[in-house]
């Protein structure tokens, strides 16, 4: 594998004129938001484009899919030449209606993830685009060597990736979680053995509980396949807020040590984690989950028994 300097030639890709001229204008912007870890919309970017460039947007927003499309194609010839699969940069660009990239982009997502020909079912869809868009964010740092070897100017990320809301605490926990109960363990086995629960995230058979990681850790619930991995974390209804916020940061640290499981044996991270409890969180645990982008679904009261 060599990281050295790749001149993508934009102008001659087969692609349109507007888009070939916009591509090499929006994918700094791109590499900046996703050093960021936040997502831009297709409105965003043609705003962004007309500010730095000063070039009027000639078309509807939506034409900016193009751009955005030739740039996830030049990342897969960059690919190629350094035999190192790139995250689908495209992937953050999304539209401000469903917060899911263009379907335009699919067939970049399909190749990444190796499922040339599958179809997906709408649910199925936002969740793969959401788990590129985290595998994303995930690289940091290292796209300001991708963007070295494009030659393309590198934007700072802004302060704080210019969030908004009000900055939320670390939390306060004690060690441990103390002895398992009743209804912790009731909610685990039906978790377990109702896969079809979890159809959106793939079709697995019954799961696993208390599956080692190599960080050391246990999961809840492991269902996997040979190309995909799914964490269940479980937090029945007398946890306390903390608790339940506890269970977020747990799922955000599965998610990760997953994935890097995944790279470290050279596979296609197709890892995900979610929360699952059988009441509605707070609103400050929801914004919390918002924020981290985890996912959280609800089970029937009976899956504790």
């Amino acid at each position: 594998m060599t990281t050295a300097p790749w001149e993508p030639d934009w102008a001659n890709s087969g692609w349109t004129p507007f888009g070939c001229k916009i591509a090499p204008l929006a994918f700094p912007i791109m590499i900046q938001r996703a050093r960021e870890g936040r997502p831009i919309t297709y409105e965003d970017l043609a705003a962004e484009i007309e500010r730095r460039y000063k070039i009027p947007q000639q078309f509807r927003k939506s034409a900016y899919g193009a751009p955005v499309g030739l740039v996830g194609h030049k990342l897969e010839e960059l690919s190629e030449v350094w035999g190192l699969l790139l995250p689908p940069l495209n992937t953050i660009v999304i539209n401000k209606r469903d917060k899911c990239a263009g379907k335009g982009g699919d067939p970049l997502l399909r190749n990444y993830l190796n499922a040339k020909g599958q179809r997906f079912s709408a649910k199925r869809r936002k969740d793969l685009h959401r788990m590129a868009r985290d595998i994303v964010f995930d690289y940091g740092e290292r796209w300001v060597a991708v963007a070295e070897a494009f030659c393309a100017p590198i934007l700072k990320p802004a302060a704080g990736g210019n969030r908004s809301g009000k900055p939320m605490k670390p939390l306060k926990v004690s060690q441990g979680g103390g002895e398992e109960t009743l209804e912790h363990r009731n909610l685990k086995e039906w978790v377990r053995s109702n896969p079809a629960f979890l159809a959106r995230f793939g079709t697995f058979k019954s799961g696993e509980t208390e599956y080692p990681l190599s960080s050391g850790d246990r999961l809840d619930v492991y269902f996997g396949t040979s190309a995909k991995r799914l964490a269940v974390e479980v937090k029945p209804s007398h946890a306390s807020k903390i608790e339940l916020q506890r269970g977020v940061y747990q799922v955000v640290k599965y998610r990760a040590v997953m994935r890097a499981e995944q790279e470290a044996q050279l596979l296609i991270q197709q890892a995900q984690a979610v929360l699952v409890t059988t009441t509605v969180p707070d609103p400050e645990s929801r914004e919390l989950m918002r924020r981290l982008g985890v996912i959280h679904l609800t089970a029937p009261k009976h899956a504790e028994g």
